[in-house]
């Protein structure tokens, strides 16, 4: 899997906008959006983070796939 489709997934499947996702690690959607094209490098933090979302929560089955809960 590509760094920038494992971003988009992640974003995604957060349910969030660029602008929301960017906000967690303190940037601008603009940045966010680069990342996605794989017109810039994304840094580690938040290559870390998908990685970790997507390895370690599961959809909540009661939710509908709206939320997201820590595997056991």
């Amino acid at each position: 899997m590509k760094i920038q489709t494992l971003i988009t997934d992640t974003r995604k499947r957060l349910h969030e906008t660029q602008k929301e996702f960017g906000k967690r690690f303190g940037l601008d959607e603009s940045t966010i959006c680069l990342y996605e094209s794989g017109d810039r490098e994304a840094r580690y933090k938040v290559i870390e983070f998908c990685f970790d979302f997507l390895e370690n929560w599961i959809e909540c089955p009661r939710c509908k796939g709206e939320g997201w809960v820590k595997k056991e």
